[in-house]
């Protein structure tokens, strides 16, 4: 039965780094996935991810599967603030993760809404603004939980 549990538990840690991107936070950082909704071609995606800087400390962004091919740059320069850019995309025509951020945990008893403040999309066969809406994500360092924020364009 011992063995058991323990198989559930490693094969719930698995999926969660699968599905979500999610790191475990045993290194005192975690993986925040931004997550992206579209029926349209997307050339180029910036917005911004605001943060609590008491509670999380931006490391690094790193591009997805789906974002195979493009661009990417970030800057962290700003407590509180992640401005990411994903340009030159070729196959951000479909749901996904765009971006993987990843965060030191300042305040392991705390939590930060992970809002996203949209800068602009372009619609790669138009190279017209796409309309958008997004959704804030959060953190919780309790119990290591991650919501993904989401933008949905088209």
């Amino acid at each position: 039965m011992r063995s058991k549990l323990i198989a559930i538990l490693c094969l719930t840690i698995f999926l969660c780094a699968l599905v979500t991107g999610c790191n475990s936070g045993e290194d005192g950082t975690i993986d925040v996935p931004i997550k992206i909704l579209t029926d349209k071609k997307v050339v180029a995606v910036a917005f911004e991810l605001l943060y609590d800087p008491l509670v999380l400390e931006a490391v690094s962004v790193d591009k997805s599967t789906l974002a195979t091919g493009a661009d990417a740059a970030y800057d962290k320069s700003t407590p509180g603030v992640l401005l990411i850019v994903v340009t030159n995309a070729e196959k951000l025509d479909r749901d996904g993760t765009l971006v993987v951020a990843r965060f030191n945990i300042v305040d392991e008893t705390g939590s930060s809404d992970l809002t996203i403040d949209f800068k602009a999309a372009e619609d790669a066969d138009t190279r017209e603004a796409l309309p958008f809406e997004v959704s804030g994500g959060r953190f919780d360092a309790t119990d290591m939980s991650v919501e993904p924020p989401v933008i949905t364009l088209g």
